[in-house]
């Protein structure tokens, strides 16, 4: 979010953008901080950013010092809300082709944060998924925008049969609503 500072005046302006007030918060100054001088109808613009960690309203401000005799010190004031993600998974079951037994195959399963928050979580693979079934990269996350955390299934059969399991998802997605995401895996061992 920019913040346009403009000389009106006639003489020289100098001063100074502080972020002492940022100390703590999801907020951070990107461009334009520290000391500045603007001429007649010179502007100088300060970018914000707002980079929320948790679900939760957050507040800050920024002060700007200068020789205006009429406003010296401003403090800014600045506020934001951080929202959940959005959990979004693909694919959403693993089937995995037959395997002769004692031989592996592998299945990836991408958790994706597709909203504008941040999104906690926990991948569990242990209570559901059992032999001949294994995985890695599950475990708490935490992603921002766009993110993605690959979990890697592998299937090994040592016997002949059909295996089930499932991997649970839970996440701060209000969608959710406290409801883990099943996502079942299935293979056959001849």
């Amino acid at each position: 979010m920019p913040i346009t500072l403009k000389n009106t005046g006639k003489t020289k302006l100098t001063g100074k953008v502080g972020k002492s007030g940022l100390g703590g918060t999801p907020f951070s100054v990107t461009a334009g901080a520290g000391a500045f001088s603007l001429t007649h109808n010179q502007t100088r613009t300060v970018l914000l950013k707002f980079a929320p960690t948790a679900v939760a309203a957050s507040s800050g401000s920024i002060t700007i010092t200068s020789n205006d005799p009429f406003n010296g010190a401003v403090q800014v004031g600045i506020s934001g809300t951080g929202v959940s993600g959005t959990l979004a998974l693909s694919p959403p079951a693993l089937n995995f082709p037959t395997k002769k037994v004692h031989k592996s195959a592998s299945l990836k399963l991408t958790i994706k944060n597709t909203g504008p928050g941040v999104l906690h979580g926990n991948i569990d693979a242990t209570s559901k998924l059992t032999a001949p079934f294994s995985a890695s990269g599950a475990g708490k996350f935490t992603l921002a925008e766009s993110k993605s955390r690959v979990v890697t299934v592998t299937f090994a059969p040592k016997t002949a049969g059909t295996f089930t399991g499932a991997i649970r998802v839970n996440s701060d997605d209000s969608a959710q609503a406290g409801v883990p995401v099943s996502i079942s895996v299935m293979g056959t061992g001849q």
